[in-house]
């Protein structure tokens, strides 16, 4: 499984482009669908309880929990937690201290070139306020404080993550689109192996959330990039795909987050679970 998913973007993307798979991604589409309808409704009831944000004490206990239970479900030995940290608004890197003071005295100047600037500053801000991350140079896991299941859904991604550095050595761009549809794979099964009912609800609306529209996404491309007729009635499950996304996933533009995302839905749909496992063994 390793030699057929672990290949550069474009490679993938290839893959992907094939007719029968968008039968398959519909039926995923469809079934996943249902299921986050349901939990849309139970949580209107107030029948899905997501809890408050993890406090710091609970956060380094909630990452040994998770790592175990990613090791238990990759057959991963021998591996040490790297280093984490919770990320709130005082907790952030340089690069949100600097874009913070230099805001307002770019928006004062008034110049194009600097109003610009302006932009890529916010942008920082809210990339090291809102983004978890593992950064691969100092091998350190990142997680924005959330509730208690979206940070072990995303710790899972983000460890996820650390293992296919660890083990592949990944180029964390040439290897995107294979990069993050193993590690939302990953998340998906773990949350799938949640036995207590109530708790697993709680984890799927999380974890649907995340993911589901990431598959809508990937489907329009395809079906575009393949000159297929897409239904409707799938990209308009959740929220309408309306006609300003249409025109940014047009001519079969992928962004290779949902490609990879859908390329694995994919191919477990066809060989099963392990294939997350099989893919880190030599």
């Amino acid at each position: 499984m390793r030699e057929i998913l672990f290949r550069p973007n474009k490679e993938l993307i290839k893959l992907l482009c094939d007719k029968e798979n968008i039968p398959i991604l519909e039926h995923i589409i469809e079934r996943d669908g249902k299921e986050f309808e349901r939990l849309k409704q139970l949580k209107e009831k107030g029948l899905i309880n997501l809890g408050e944000k993890v406090r710091k004490k609970e956060f380094k206990d909630i990452c040994y929990e998770i790592k175990a239970e990613v090791d238990g479900l990759l057959d991963i030995q021998n591996t040490i937690l790297p280093k984490t940290k919770q990320r709130t608004f005082f907790s952030n890197d340089l690069g949100l201290f600097l874009a913070y003071i230099a805001t307002p005295a770019l928006i004062k100047s008034g110049r194009l070139s600097d109003v610009l600037f302006m932009g890529l500053a916010i942008t920082m801000v809210k990339l090291s306020m809102y983004n978890s991350s593992y950064h691969y140079i100092f091998k350190r896991i990142k997680i924005t404080k959330q509730d208690k299941y979206l940070t072990k859904i995303i710790f899972a991604h983000e460890y996820t993550h650390f293992l296919q550095h660890k083990i592949l050595n990944c180029d964390f761009q040439k290897h995107k689109m294979f990069t993050e549809g193993h590690a939302i794979g990953v998340e998906k099964t773990l949350v799938n192996l949640c036995s207590e009912p109530e708790q697993k609800d709680n984890f799927l609306y999380s974890e649907l959330k995340q993911r589901f529209s990431g598959l809508k996404q990937a489907y329009y491309s395809l079906c575009d990039r393949l000159n297929v007729k897409c239904h409707e009635s799938l990209l308009n499950i959740d929220k309408p795909f309306g006609n300003k996304l249409k025109r940014f996933f047009k001519r079969g533009s992928f962004l290779y987050h949902d490609a990879g995302n859908a390329l694995f839905q994919i191919y477990e749909e066809i060989h099963g679970k392990d294939i997350y496992k099989q893919i880190l063994q030599a």
